[in-house]
């Protein structure tokens, strides 16, 4: 039959998921962040430095789910 697909045939592997929106959400975070300090520094807000840790942090955390999605790429091959 045309037109016709089973979902069995279709495997989703929830950990890649979760793993990706947790990446998506970090990335996110950290442009958020880096936004912020932007509108600062435009605002002439002498205390924009206040963002740098901020933005260390968001870092770290996209970093690691990164490496967590990716590791999981390639050990899973998914």
């Amino acid at each position: 039959m045309l037109g016709t697909m089973t979902l069995a045939k279709v495997q989703i592997c929830e950990e890649k998921l979760y793993l990706m929106e947790e990446f998506l959400a970090a990335a996110s975070d950290l442009v958020s962040v880096h936004n912020d300090q932007v509108k600062a520094v435009i605002g002439d807000d002498p205390d924009f430095g206040r963002f740098d840790l901020l933005i260390h942090l968001a870092n770290q955390r996209k970093l690691r789910a990164k490496y967590a999605y990716m590791t999981h790429l390639e050990t899973h091959g998914c």
